[in-house]
């Protein structure tokens, strides 16, 4: 199903001063694929079908 991304942070308990601070990734539609080290959008997910895959790494900072 679909959420707002506002909800899906309120769940995952991030804080409301660090809300904007989540790095949000979106495909050339604008839709959101990934909440930075919190969820994947539905349409991102790699299934059997999948046949090309992009790998992101998130990395806080002072972590190699």
């Amino acid at each position: 199903g679909r959420k707002k991304l506002q909800d899906v942070l309120v769940d995952r308990k991030v804080a409301r001063a660090l809300r904007d601070l989540v790095p949000i990734v979106v495909d050339e539609l604008d839709r959101i694929v990934w909440v930075a080290g919190h969820v994947v959008g539905e349409q991102a997910r790699v299934t059997d079908r999948t046949q090309t895959v992009v790998t992101l790494k998130l990395t806080r900072l002072g972590e190699p």
